[in-house]
């Protein structure tokens, strides 16, 4: 375990760690779907934030953790900036959050300063900088949500984590999903309400369940369906089998006996079978009475 958070590579043995009775219970496939996720997300970050740093460099999902939004924020410095996350029925959905020299890499990126002070009270200019800055980050992570099926999400106020602490319900249970910048002490993280990734995760289950193709009933007979046609099934001893010499043959039964099988198995009709020997074809109909069904 890390301080903060658990790694990625450690979450299969959360077993052997105690459990807090708190945390929603979220199934470890619908978990696994979620944890995919954020680590696609986390390549889609990355050019997105070197436009806005200025550095490319390469993010990866470091961390995932349930936490309780007090412990979350208790957690980050206190010139951590962050961006509140509103939805259609939540006054806060979620929580982006930036280390303190990430955003001032995209402050000094912005205003083209190749050296910037360390960080302070920003002054308007800087933090409208930094302000679009988060927001041309942000509109990738909840674009991302919203192809994944969690739609409404929005940018509802950004200021320092410990600004918004005073303002936010601090006994909220929020999922975070820690992202590190190799070679750089930067981080961002991403701290969703319980409730969202469990929407979140049940969206991504109904997209990943197999389901069909809605199809024009006059489009129908432009499917390809292949099909055997099996004139006979009978059972026999392998040493029957054995015994039958070049130039023997086996007496089939009725040729009525015949069915059209598709290629998983299934029946799909019963057929009439006449067999053409002058041009060496066979002739299959559909039996009156499958006709009638």
């Amino acid at each position: 375990m890390e301080q903060g958070g658990a790694k990625v590579d450690d979450l299969q043995k959360a077993s052997a760690h105690g459990y807090e009775f708190w945390r929603p219970v979220i199934s470890p496939q619908y978990l696994d779907r979620v944890q995919a996720l954020h680590r696609e997300l986390a390549g889609e970050i990355a050019p997105v934030a070197a436009e806005r740093t200025g550095h490319a460099v390469r993010w990866r999902l470091a961390a995932v953790d349930f936490k309780a939004l007090s412990g979350h924020l208790a957690e980050m410095a206190g010139d951590s900036h962050a961006a509140l996350l509103g939805g259609e029925r939540l006054q806060c959905a979620g929580l982006i959050a930036f280390s303190s020299g990430l955003a001032l890499a995209m402050v000094n990126h912005g205003l083209n300063i190749r050296f910037g002070a360390p960080q302070g009270v920003l002054t308007p200019i800087e933090r409208s900088v930094l302000y679009q800055a988060v927001e041309g980050l942000a509109a990738t992570i909840i674009h991302r949500y919203e192809e994944a099926g969690l739609s409404h999400l929005s940018i509802v106020r950004q200021a320092d984590a410990h600004v918004l602490g005073e303002s936010l319900s601090a006994s909220r249970e929020v999922v975070v999903f820690r992202f590190d910048a190799d070679s750089t002490p930067w981080w961002m993280s991403v701290a969703l309400d319980t409730d969202v990734v469990l929407h979140l995760a049940d969206s991504l289950s109904r997209e990943a369940a197999p389901h069909g193709r809605v199809v024009d009933l006059e489009a129908l007979g432009e499917i390809a369906l292949r099909t055997d046609v099996t004139l006979y099934r009978f059972k026999t001893s392998l040493e029957s089998l054995c015994r039958l010499r070049v130039g023997e043959r086996l007496l089939l039964p009725d040729a009525d006996e015949a069915r059209l099988v598709a290629s998983e198995g299934k029946d799909l009709m019963r057929l009439k079978v006449e067999l053409d020997a002058r041009n060496h074809r066979a002739i299959c109909t559909v039996a009156e009475d499958e006709a009638h069904q």
